[in-house]
């Protein structure tokens, strides 16, 4: 697995990267891919200013969120690169507003949509409350795999 971690200026990467690539690990392992194969995903840490941004030029929604997943498998040239799974916005301030108001540790919650955005990479959503339902139980199990006693 290739995993690219960066944060722009002035945003600190909340987790040691080893712990990130561990949870990135078991969401592929959890969902039946082989961790040894050449998957590819980015995880960018970035300021709540620059993932407002980001939220209204690609989903229409004019606020700051805690992450946003970018699939390779969507879109020209999906099926150039099959291990290529895609990219990850994640605004650490944000998570930490989330944590507090969840009752969780930042780490917890940072782990969380870390979870929660490689999902999305394999394509799960939670459009319709069947496929919520089902990508919140796949989210608490990989936590609970992960030893966090409860999902946000």
């Amino acid at each position: 697995m290739r995993l690219s971690i960066a944060a722009e200026d002035r945003v600190k990467i909340p987790l040691p990267r080893t712990v990130i690539r561990r949870i990135v690990s078991r969401v592929l392992s959890a969902e039946g891919l082989r961790v040894a194969d050449p998957w590819e995903v980015s995880i960018r840490f970035t300021g709540a200013d620059d993932i407002r941004s980001w939220n209204l030029r690609w989903r229409g929604i004019d606020r700051a969120t805690d992450v946003l997943s970018f699939p390779a498998a969507e879109g020209e040239g999906a099926s150039y690169a099959p291990f290529l799974l895609g990219d990850l916005l994640i605004a650490p301030a944000i998570v930490a507003a989330h944590a507090a108001r969840y009752r969780v540790a930042p780490e917890q919650e940072t782990a969380f949509v870390i979870i929660h955005g490689i999902l999305h990479l394999l394509g799960h959503d939670h459009l319709s409350r069947a496929q919520r339902d089902h990508m919140r139980e796949r989210e608490r199990a990989i936590m609970r795999e992960l030893g966090y006693r409860h999902a946000s």
